[in-house]
């Protein structure tokens, strides 16, 4: 079987049949059909139709693929959350500033853990690093940055480790 799986080389970039239109050995089934503008067969190979999959309906009104970890957005008033626990994590450390324990509470911070640079003649971007929540307890003398995870990816363990050669810990909250 070759690298593309069962769909093959379709035309000779990977691109399968169904994504550039063609829906199997359906009656009716032209080049044109999927593609927005109706420029058919030879925009599929100039790669000039759109392919929507995912969230925006699927191909034959699937339901959407469910996200790598399975979690699921969360918007409450006008904040969006990565998951069902951060909102829920988010709300117990508003319960806690309140309640004087923690303050300077802030989500979604930044942390630049090295510069962009210039690789092979290309410009790359900065590494960054971004924290769930940052704030300051209450006796503390430095801020606590803090990260809601459910699994614990091989790019995280790289960004945890160099927040430490930066001097920082992250608390991980389950």
């Amino acid at each position: 079987m070759s690298m593309w799986g069962r769909w093959g080389n379709a035309n000779r970039r990977g691109v399968a049949a169904r994504v550039r239109g063609q829906v199997g050995n359906q009656p009716g089934a032209s080049g044109d059909q999927g593609l927005p503008d109706g420029r058919g067969e030879e925009a599929g190979r100039r790669g000039g139709g759109k392919a929507t999959a995912g969230r925006q309906g699927g191909v034959g009104g699937k339901e959407p693929k469910a996200s790598k970890y399975r979690n699921t957005r969360v918007t409450v008033g006008s904040e969006t959350f990565d998951s069902q626990r951060e909102m829920e994590r988010y709300h117990h450390l508003r319960i806690l500033q309140r309640a004087g324990r923690i303050s300077d509470l802030q989500r979604q911070v930044v942390f630049e853990l090295a510069p962009a640079v210039v690789v092979q003649g290309r410009k790359r971007p900065p590494l960054r690093y971004v924290a769930d929540f940052v704030y300051r307890e209450a006796g503390a003398a430095g801020l606590t940055v803090e990260d809601v995870k459910g699994a614990i990816t091989p790019e995280y363990r790289i960004k945890r480790h160099l927040m430490a050669v930066k001097g920082i810990q992250i608390k991980e909250v389950q």
